[in-house]
């Protein structure tokens, strides 16, 4: 029998970051040397992003090394875990609690981990009897709003490698009244959200976040692969929050957005419209740009279409649109006779009072 020496270089990918040029000039060539120099040692690396993520010098380091997903674990092993306190008696487990563990982790290692440190502290500290306590479902419950607060950073590592389509789709279904949802009950929310994300994009986001392990296909329908992020998402993503994230949804229109932004501060508001309508062109959902919009409408004497065009941005983000369009009402109402006046200035004073 051989035995080799194993290192496992945990969370490698911290050293991919352009800030760290050292790491790529320096130390990844010394370690490809290493590897290939090194007689009877093992190396294992652990990743935590994907590879299309990685820049090319760690891309290189790791030509010609066998890859693997590590993706959730299977219910036997994961119910193994949670009982392995049995094992040297130190809290046991009623079969209610066991399962209600796996239904808010399902198969991943460290939230499962987290919620059962949680289970363990808070049972053994009520705990004053001789005998090994048993957890009960209602500890479980007890654990998850602490294991939300402890996990958070974990929570938001998973978040912030999602691309904003994704988000929009999670946060989404995150409020969605049930677990399981349906591509058409999707759109529909999406819609009445007053989200019209790009089809293909939609078509799209499902299949990839499945990859990913964030969502679990059953026959025509997705839920959250795990329920405990679904639980976080729910309370710290809500959807008319992640809706912003959309201006970056497609790198053409933030573009134009920005081109008409510079425009506009040059005082050439007729480009700055064109750009702008360009920019909603490739994105209905650019945020800003219908903002800036409006207020180019308001700049060049058309309060009427700066109020059409604000008042769906009202509607998407109340806070941010509410200045600009009781100033369009307001000019709006300057232009009006009678009764037609009346209403646009009763119009603009409910929004100053909402």
């Amino acid at each position: 029998n051989h035995r080799h020496l194993v290192m496992l270089l945990d969370e490698f990918d911290v050293l991919d970051q352009p800030q760290r040029e050292q790491a790529g000039k320096t130390f990844f060539p010394y370690l490809q040397k290493w590897m290939r120099a090194a007689q009877g040692v093992q190396f294992i690396f652990v990743l935590g992003r994907r590879p299309e993520e990685l820049s090319t010098d760690t891309l290189a380091t790791f030509k010609g090394i066998p890859a693997r997903k590590v993706s959730l674990m299977a219910q036997e092993d994961g119910m193994a875990i949670i009982r392995q306190s049995e094992q040297h008696g130190s809290l046991m487990w009623r079969d209610e609690a066991a399962e209600r563990v796996w239904y808010w982790t399902r198969g991943h290692p460290y939230l499962k981990q987290l919620l059962c440190a949680e289970i363990w502290e808070g049972v053994r500290a009520a705990h004053s009897g001789s005998m090994p306590p048993a957890v009960a479902a209602d500890d479980v419950n007890a654990a998850i709003e602490k294991t939300l607060e402890q996990g958070a950073n974990a929570f938001q590592w998973i978040w912030n490698g999602l691309p904003p389509a994704e988000r929009v789709v999670m946060a989404a279904m995150a409020e969605a009244p049930h677990e399981e949802i349906g591509l058409d009950e999707l759109a529909d929310r999406l819609h009445h959200s007053r989200v019209r994300l790009i089809l293909r994009e939609l078509e799209l986001e499902p299949d990839t976040l499945v990859r990913w392990d964030l969502l679990h296909p059953l026959d025509s329908h997705y839920r959250f692969a795990v329920p405990l992020l679904r639980r976080w998402v729910a309370a710290e993503k809500p959807l008319r929050r992640v809706k912003a994230e959309l201006d970056s949804l497609e790198p053409l229109a933030e573009s134009l957005y920005r081109s008409g932004e510079g425009f506009y501060k040059m005082g050439n508001l007729e480009e700055a419209e064109r750009l702008l309508r360009n920019a909603m062109n490739v994105n209905p959902n650019h945020f800003r740009a219908r903002l800036l919009l409006g207020q180019v409408l308001l700049g060049r004497g058309d309060a009427a279409r700066a109020v059409e065009m604000l008042e769906p941005a009202y509607h998407f983000d109340a806070r941010s649109a509410q200045p600009g369009l009781i100033g369009a009402l307001l000019a709006l109402a300057e232009t009006q006779d009678g009764s037609a006046r009346l209403n646009t200035q009763t119009r603009g004073i409910s929004e100053m009072t909402e």
